[in-house]
């Protein structure tokens, strides 16, 4: 589906806007500035604070052609969304914020270099640099052609109603493992240290089903088989009937919905897959009452940023696993196809307006100068689903910011994290004149084939 990202084509020195809306299909939008007509809104607060610089750079491991880097996570008061990774002063990489390792490959045997590392958070305020590292490769050596083994245990040794605690046993390689990836229903959610074998992960939800993937991963950055566990979270004990009975009636009001007003959605876990669990967090919902409502959506033309989602003429209804005056869980069907979905919400016939999942989600857009790109530059866009598995790859166009007018389509160059589809760079033809556009994305997947 293609999202709009508002961004600048401009001379040198000059910032990027950027603006994150959803898809179309009738989902929420979002805006800047002022507008004819309406009431004056009251201005958001400007994020302006920069993260503090990562600490303690270094390398876990290294071969004749590969670097393996890790360091402390940097702070930040809105959080940390990602890490620049810089060698020899050039931008090499972007990595998730809950990742602190990296492994850079493609380097030349018995060669110094000097890398450095730059925290970045949700309005692209950059740290200062980390404390330079110097490192040097291996001298020539026979390939390494034999990846990490899988770990060959993977299991729960504890839950909790919002936690689970794993653990594994080491994996073996040839040179050493440096790192272990761990996933968490097809998203990574931990890159750790070759020496860490156990790992706690918190802020999930109660009574909710979770897939875990591990892999180990060597200096040269192969990667073992992965190895998957399923475990679920304790559920929330409910009242007794005979202790609660004499207050539902009275607490019903308080904490949760009307049955006659509409909910509204405020946030919807994403990217989400088949068979996964959905989480969707709102205001006037109905325990146990409000229906949650999915649909399978077919891809847009991807060459064509106009076109729109299509009509939806058919909802599946599916049953909450957890409902609560605050959120809601259930599970996409096992027999759908991974792609985008239409969400809906409803309290009897009162129904909230139609949110799309699984559409780009921009965290910010970096040009190659910065904050702005120059013809014949590039611009790197960092955030979730920007990609989806399917027949087609992610793409993006430039767009005119008034009336729409395709100006030109930029060919995907690169996929700076290619384990998970998080920053993708495009580069912006010569012949695009300098001035202010839409920058738009689409993520190369819809759902089920159209017609």
């Amino acid at each position: 589906m293609f999202v709009p990202v508002l961004s600048r084509l401009l001379l040198p020195l000059l910032t990027v806007v950027l603006i994150s809306c959803g898809g179309g299909g009738g989902g929420e939008s979002s805006s800047t500035g002022s507008g004819g007509g309406g009431s004056p809104t009251t201005p958001s607060v400007v994020d302006v604070t920069a993260p503090s610089a990562p600490a303690s750079l270094r390398a876990e491991g290294k071969s004749a052609t590969s670097v393996s880097l890790s360091w402390s996570a940097a702070s930040d008061d809105q959080g940390v969304a990602g890490y620049q990774i810089y060698r020899n002063g050039t931008l090499v990489s972007l990595v998730q914020g809950n990742l602190l390792n990296y492994i850079d490959t493609g380097l030349m045997p018995g060669s110094s270099y000097r890398y450095s590392i730059k925290a970045v958070d949700a309005a692209g305020n950059l740290s200062p640099a980390s404390a330079e590292f110097l490192v040097s490769t291996n001298s020539q050596s026979s390939p390494d052609a034999q990846a990490p083994s899988a770990p060959a245990s993977f299991t729960l040794s504890s839950s909790g109603q919002t936690s689970l605690s794993l653990v594994w046993s080491a994996a073996s390689d040839d040179v050493g493992v440096v790192a272990y990836q761990l996933m968490r229903d097809g998203n990574v959610i931990a890159s750790l240290g070759g020496t860490v074998l156990s790992f706690t992960n918190t802020g999930l939800i109660a009574g909710t089903r979770y897939t875990y993937s591990l892999r180990a991963i060597d200096a040269s950055g192969k990667a073992s088989p992965a190895v998957t566990l399923t475990a679920t979270t304790q559920a929330i004990p409910t009242s007794s009937s005979s202790s609660s009975s004499s207050s539902s009636s009275s607490s019903s009001s308080s904490s949760g919905g009307n049955v006659g007003v509409a909910p509204h959605a405020f946030w919807v876990s994403q990217p989400v897959n088949k068979d996964e669990t959905l989480l969707i967090t709102g205001g006037n919902l109905v325990p146990g009452s409000t229906q949650v409502e999915l649909a399978q959506l077919s891809d847009e033309d991807p060459g064509n940023p106009a076109a729109q989602a299509p009509s939806i003429s058919s909802w599946t209804s599916l049953s909450p696993h957890t409902s609560t005056a605050r959120s809601l869980t259930a599970t996409v069907p096992a027999s759908w196809s991974n792609g985008v979905y239409a969400l809906r919400l409803k309290n009897g016939s009162a129904t909230d307006s139609i949110r799309l999942i699984n559409t780009p989600d921009p965290w910010f857009v970096q040009g190659d100068i910065g904050d702005a790109a120059t013809p014949g530059g590039s611009f790197t866009v960092a955030g979730t689903a920007l990609e989806r598995t399917g027949a087609l790859a992610p793409q993006a166009a430039l767009v005119a910011k008034t009336g729409g007018t395709l100006i030109a389509k930029l060919p995907l160059v690169e996929r700076v994290t290619t384990s998970t589809g998080y920053a993708l760079r495009f580069t912006v033809p010569s012949s695009v004149a300098e001035g202010e556009y839409q920058l738009w994305l689409h993520n190369g997947r819809g759902a089920k084939p159209a017609g």
